[in-house]
C-alpha cells in the first residue's frame, strides 16, 4: 500500500520495495502489479541493500517489532545493522527517513540514531496501531 501511495504522489521516481519475508514480496508484487513495472519488488535484508551509497532520497520502513519475526530481543542486533545501511543508502545532505516502531524497540532506536554519524530525529509521533503503541 505504501507503494502505492508514493506512485500517487510522487510521479516520475524510482520506488523500490524490500522485504525479508516472500509472503510479502509477493502481496507487494500483486498489490502493484497495476504500475506496470515502475516499482522494483524484491526479496532483499534490509540490512545489505542492493543500492549505491548515498542514492535514495527517502526511506519508509516498518520496522521489525519482534512478535511474527524476530524478537524485541533480537531487534536490539538487527536495528543497528538497519540505521548503519540505511546511512550508507541515504543521500548525506537531502535524504530523509520515516520510519515506524513499537514502544518496546523505541529506546533501541533511539539508541541507534545517537550513534549515527550523521542521522538525526526531525519529528516524532506516538500513534496506536490497533492496541500497539507505537512510534513513527
Amino acid at each position: 500500500i505504501l507503494l502505492m501511495e508514493a506512485f500517487r504522489i510522487c510521479s516520475g521516481v524510482k520506488l523500490v520495495g524490500y522485504d525479508v519475508d516472500q509472503s510479502m514480496v509477493e502481496a507487494a508484487t500483486k498489490n502493484t502489479g497495476v504500475l506496470d513495472g515502475e516499482v522494483q519488488i524484491g526479496k532483499v535484508d534490509a540490512t545489505r541493500m542492493p543500492l549505491e551509497d548515498q542514492s535514495v532520497d527517502v526511506i519508509a520502513c516498518d520496522l521489525p517489532f519482534g512478535f511474527h519475526f524476530g524478537s524485541v530481543s533480537e531487534n536490539k542486533e538487527l536495528y543497528p545493522r538497519f540505521f548503519r545501511e540505511m546511512e550508507r543508502v541515504l543521500k548525506r545532505e537531502t535524504g530523509r527517513a520515516a520510519l515506524l516502531t513499537n514502544y518496546e524497540n523505541h529506546g533501541t532506536m533511539l539508541k541507534c540514531l545517537e550513534e549515527a554519524s550523521w542521522l538525526r530525529v526531525l519529528a516524532e509521533r506516538q500513534l496506536l496501531l490497533g492496541r500497539q503503541k507505537c512510534r513513527i
